[in-house]
């Protein structure tokens, strides 16, 4: 009991901030919290949050982890689930100022990865929080993976154009939305992007077989994500598209078949008609055509 009850005491104490100018952002479905950091206050792991504009007796857990392009200040990503979070995406706006307290910080589960020499981080959706927490921990003397699957454009916009990935090791993002993105940022070439949701088993796999050998992932990983960011990287700089860049997109989308269902199945699939005769690529001339 005198444990728990110290606990308590240092918590309310020592460990409560009070936010006077956070700014509020709204996302597609969640809201940045970003503030700069109170004098003493070190960002990692989780905070418990109140803000009185929303509940002035509730407080709630999240994640939370340094932002690498303002220096000093922290941020909060919450996605919209429950009555609470739901009232907070409600009424914050578009943009916004307003008061709020915390409490921490406290350690995650990811504290524990410091024992190990590789670390693979799976996140979906918001779940990326904690693994940027642990990145930006961590990077400096441990390779942190990272494999996210995410919907929301504007989430991976505002993560890929403010957070400094680890340049050591593999970060493979599977954008499952239908916006386009915009990352202005120029990114690694060990980060890798994919319009399709991931094959699990395989992703951890080719990871893992690559730190191991040392020789890489596969090759056909790099030329997919070559031609989805090369469509992103357009996009995000308000260039038009044209005629190369249709074809572009029509084969990263069918990169993504080959690797997915096979040579032969493509094959069947790319029958076009063509002044009333049947056009067919063969398998050699796909192979040549997908990756030379």
């Amino acid at each position: 009991v005198a444990i728990y009850l110290a606990d308590y005491i240092l918590g309310t104490f020592v460990r409560t901030y009070e936010i006077h100018s956070a700014h509020f952002q709204r996302l597609e479905n969640s809201v940045l919290v970003t503030f700069k950091n109170p004098l003493g206050f070190v960002p990692g792991g989780y905070v418990q949050l109140c803000i009185p504009r929303i509940s002035r007796t509730q407080w709630h857990a999240f994640s939370i982890h340094a932002l690498d392009e303002q220096v000093d200040h922290s941020c909060l990503c919450i996605a919209k689930a429950g009555d609470w979070t739901t009232k907070l995406f409600e009424e914050i706006g578009w943009a916004s100022h307003d008061v709020c307290w915390i409490q921490g910080p406290f350690a995650s589960p990811f504290a524990t990865a410091v024992s190990y020499s590789n670390i693979i981080a799976v996140a979906s959706g918001v779940g990326i929080t904690p693994c940027v927490s642990a990145l930006q921990q961590l990077r400096d003397y441990r390779r942190v993976h990272l494999i996210w699957t995410c919907r929301d454009a504007s989430m991976i916009e505002h993560y890929l154009n403010n957070i400094d990935l680890d340049s050591d090791a593999y970060t493979l993002i599977f954008y499952t939305g239908k916006t386009p993105l915009r990352v202005q940022k120029s990114l690694p070439d060990n980060c890798l992007f994919f319009s399709e949701r991931p094959n699990w088993e395989s992703t951890i796999k080719s990871i893992v077989a690559a730190i191991e050998s040392g020789d890489g992932l596969p090759e056909e990983s790099y030329a997919v994500s070559a031609c989805v960011e090369d469509i992103m990287r357009k996009i995000g700089e308000g260039d038009s598209f044209n005629h190369d860049d249709a074809k572009l997109a029509l084969k990263a989308a069918v990169m993504q078949a080959h690797r997915i269902l096979g040579a032969s199945v493509v094959e069947e699939l790319l029958q076009i008609p063509a002044d009333g005769e049947e056009q067919v690529m063969d398998r050699r001339q796909l192979e040549q055509w997908l990756y030379l």
